[in-house]
């Protein structure tokens, strides 16, 4: 620019074009490589960023380059629910978390803390078999994605009872 730099401001798009935030940032006194931290963005998003210089007479706008957020754990998956239930069967059922933060890569259903079954992302049912007649178990369902997983509050349920064996 032809004089001194007064100030520098970034500016962060959503790719819909709403501004989500403005940075002013002070020049250093050399003149040297400026940085910017630009924090609170959402997780696995699209953003155009530019930097706009200013100095005494006039401004200078970067243009716009596109960056993509990465992404983090799914949050906020709610319990699993209980559809069906008999002697030595439950049919589970869950929603995928409120926030996916990416893109799921599979489920895991727990059953008393262990896994019992791997599943992939568009599966959102499960029939736990081979349980004990009236027994009390905990269920939970993990949502993963790459950058890692988050598990359910546990779901209790009990079986129903059965008719007596070997009498």
């Amino acid at each position: 620019p032809g004089g001194n730099i007064t100030s520098y401001m970034v500016t962060v798009r959503r790719t819909n074009g709403n501004v989500v935030m403005q940075i002013g940032v002070q020049p250093l006194i050399n003149n040297s490589t400026q940085s910017a931290v630009v924090s609170g963005l959402m997780p696995f998003t699209n953003y155009s960023v530019s930097v706009t210089v200013v100095n005494e007479v006039d401004s200078t706008d970067s243009g716009m380059v596109e960056i993509s957020t990465g992404q983090t754990a799914p949050v906020d998956i709610d319990t699993v629910q209980v559809i069906e239930r008999g002697p030595r069967s439950v049919l589970l059922s869950w929603d995928p978390p409120a926030f996916l933060n990416g893109i799921l890569t599979n489920y895991t259903l727990r059953q008393d803390g262990s896994p019992i079954a791997s599943l992939p992302p568009d599966v959102l049912s499960y029939n736990a078999t081979s349980l004990l007649p009236f027994t009390a178990y905990n269920f939970s369902v993990m949502a993963c994605n790459v950058a890692g997983c988050e598990t359910s509050p546990p779901a209790s349920v009990q079986t129903l009872e059965d008719a007596p064996e070997g009498v």
